[in-house]
């Protein structure tokens, strides 16, 4: 009985720590939160590709660009409320299926555990910067 409860454990530590090893030529687009699709229990944040749909109006929809030579643009909230277009640059992590997004000097202002991505969606985990 404890071997097959060490077994479970095991499986189910596998599959919430999935890795995501590669990023296929997809995730190199604009991206638009889905807040309606987050996984808040679990802290998932489910972004689509901008076009994906019409999206209902909010006060604040994150979006990214990832560009393939490394460049990244994305919307911020200003304490004011004005939302304005950042760039900078974005580093994924293949051991960790870690995403960092850095400002222009080099801070990094998002650091995202990569879930899950496919054509249509991407889920991103956020990890407090220390």
């Amino acid at each position: 009985m404890k071997q097959l409860i060490l077994a479970f454990i095991t499986v189910i530590f596998l599959n919430v720590n999935a890795q995501v090893k590669k990023l296929p030529d997809t995730f190199y687009k604009k991206w638009i939160a889905s807040t309606e699709e987050n996984d808040n229990t679990k802290g998932i944040n489910i972004y689509r590709p901008i076009d994906f749909k019409a999206w209902p109006p909010i006060r604040f929809r994150p979006q990214f660009d990832f560009k393939k030579d490394g460049k990244c643009i994305w919307l911020k909230l200003e304490p004011n409320d004005m939302q304005n277009f950042e760039e900078g640059l974005w580093k994924f992590y293949k051991k960790s299926s870690r995403l960092a997004i850095y400002d222009t000097k080099g801070k990094m202002v998002y650091h995202f555990h990569l879930q899950k991505i496919e054509d249509n969606s991407i889920s991103l985990k956020l990890i407090d910067i220390k």
